[in-house]
């Protein structure tokens, strides 16, 4: 988990959720938080969904945080937190060692390193390796913005998967050659 995230626990539709607070940011005199889903150590879900609450007061002066369901002030909360951090948002849940867990389809926590991230064609991909396997063989993860928040996930596209692979293989046997010299 990232130093500055703080693991809070929300109410959500009736039930208790954590998540991580990632980022905050002010705009207009509102205050706007970054929140991950995670459990309650603080590992992300699967896709690592985000999304975007502000700060509102109650009538007994207590903060309370409330979704953003304004598509705009959404996106422009966002679009802040984004130029602040630059693109690479995972870097927001990366620890000391530039590693950081997700729960798989099964439930399961896997600690992944972080190993690069670059931009191409407007999307950030992100090479990762799994720290328990012996295999230093790396798996990519794409970064989306969607509508309701920033996530992770796995390339369905064996062709895209394929090129973007083979980018970072490039970039890889570029810093090689440059260590070389």
């Amino acid at each position: 988990m990232n130093k500055d995230a703080k693991l809070i626990e929300l109410r959500v539709s009736d039930e208790n959720r954590w998540f991580l607070d990632v980022d905050q940011v002010e705009i207009n005199g509102v205050v706007y938080h970054a929140l991950i889903k995670c459990d309650e150590d603080g590992i992300p879900d699967t896709h690592c969904h985000m999304m975007v609450e502000k700060e509102k007061v109650d009538e007994l002066g207590e903060i309370e945080l409330v979704p953003v369901e304004n598509p705009k002030e959404f996106n422009d909360a966002l679009d802040m937190m984004i130029a602040r951090q630059g693109v690479n948002a995972i870097e927001n849940i990366t620890d000391e060692n530039g590693c950081f867990e997700l729960s798989d389809e099964n439930g399961e926590s896997v600690k992944f390193e972080l190993i690069d991230s670059m931009e191409h064609n407007g999307v950030i991909y992100h090479a990762v390796i799994p720290v328990k396997d012996d295999d230093d063989s790396f798996v990519v993860l794409k970064q989306s913005f969607e509508e309701d928040g920033i996530s992770f996930g796995t390339i369905d596209d064996d062709n895209e998967y394929e090129e973007i692979g083979n980018l970072f293989l490039e970039r890889f046997a570029e810093e090689g050659d440059e260590e070389d010299e």
